[in-house]
Parts: structure tokens; sequence; C-alpha cells
């Protein structure tokens, strides 16, 4: 089975098509349920290894997702946002979006560039620094660009768009595509599961409105346009 797979216990009826979380974040009960195992998981340590989730500002974002493949076997999958220990890929999770391959292939040496402009602006004054500061935000845009049209998100039918043309004619914002609902579908849609609910709980420290094991909707700005598209076809 995919990475972040976990087998699930229920007795009751299955939804018909995906149920995402109420505007106030309030999951269907299957997707409680998976989220439940996840806490434990958590709680117990045996994801995600020695972090400290409670430390001051340690608290994560952490999805579930109830699925059922083409043999009628109940499971769900497991998904964080952003990064975690400074790494996309965790055991037990499922992976990003983007393709990693392609963004190794440009931005170690991107990131590079901008670090050495960085640096070469600091020691210029003038027209050498405004022309410096030009080129280097260009180059940075450019480099956002290639971030964005790196991401593959596709929906139930396998139509693909990128980030950029999800986004567009706008530019899409910072840590689009990497929350755990979004994820946590292309990975269901990738291995031929079939969706059945989400959840998305917030573990760890406190952060503003988010409590320890709080469930929250996904955020409008960020996953919206991505999760419209992605379930456009049910």
């Amino acid at each position: 089975m995919i990475e972040g797979w976990a087998p699930l216990s229920w007795d009751d009826g299955l939804p018909e098509q995906l149920v995402a979380p109420a505007d106030d974040g309030t999951p269907h009960p299957l997707a409680v349920a998976a989220a439940q195992v996840l806490m434990r998981q958590l709680a117990a340590r045996e994801l995600a290894g020695d972090v400290d989730f409670l430390q001051p500002a340690g608290g994560k974002m952490f999805g579930v997702l109830a699925v059922v493949d083409a043999g009628g076997t109940l499971g769900f999958l497991r998904g964080f946002s952003g990064m975690m220990r400074r790494r996309w890929n965790v055991p037990g999770f499922v992976p990003p979006l983007f393709d990693a391959a392609e963004l190794a292939s440009f931005w170690p040496n991107g990131e590079a560039e901008l670090e050495a402009m960085t640096a070469a602006i600091a020691t210029l004054e003038g027209t050498a620094r405004a022309e410096l500061c030009a080129r280097r935000r260009a180059h940075s845009r450019a480099l956002w660009a290639r971030i964005q049209a790196s991401y593959r998100i596709v929906d139930g039918r396998g139509r693909v768009r990128t980030n950029a043309e999800i986004f567009a004619p706008g530019a899409a914002p910072g840590g689009a595509g990497d929350c755990a609902g979004p994820k946590l579908l292309g990975a269901a849609y990738a291995a031929g599961l079939r969706p059945l609910a989400l959840a998305e709980l917030w573990w760890g420290a406190p952060l503003r409105e988010r409590a320890h094991a709080s469930f929250h909707a996904p955020c409008e700005r960020k996953c919206g346009p991505i999760l419209r598209h992605m379930l456009a076809c049910r």
C-alpha cells in the first residue's frame, strides 16, 4: 500500500461521496475515527520520531483522509502541512504534490544565486545596488514561477493543472499546495483510492485560534482554489 496508509475499523455505512469538513472544521464521524487513530499515534510518538509538537511554536496541522481501495478495503491516509523535521517526505505520511526531481534540477542552484546576489547587494551603493536589487527580484519571480509549475495537481478524472494555472492570472501564495488536504487527495487519486471523508487537525502548542487537537476547515486562500479543481468532478 502507498506511503501514509493505515487500516481503519468502521461499523456504520460509508459516505457515497467525499465529505469535507464543515465551515467550522467539524468533520464527518468517519474522519473523526481516522483522526483519533492518528492522534493516538502522535501522542505515543509512533510517528514523526522525537518531534515535540507541544514545545512553544512546535504545533503542526495534520490531516487524515478516509479511503477505500478497488477491493473495498477501508483505510485512511495521513498527511501534514508543509515540512516536518525540515523534510518533505516523512515515513508514515503522504508525499508532497510537487515533482521532486524537477524541483531539484533548478532550485539548489537558483537559491545559491539568490544568496550570492543578496550578499553582493550589501556591498554596493547607488545605481549599482538598485540594478542588482532589480535583477534579484526578477530572478526570484522567475524561480517562484518554476516552482509553481512543478506542482502537478490532479483531479478525480486524472486532469492535471499546475499551481500556476490554478491561481492564474494572479500568483500562487506561498505554501499553496503544501497543506494536508490537497496532499491527501493527490495521494488518493494517484493510488486509485476513493476518498470518503477528510479532516484536518492542529496538534501541539496552541497558535492563535488553533488549540491542541482541534479540528479546522481547509484554508480558503491557499487550499480553496486547489480543492475546487481537485473536486470539480464530484
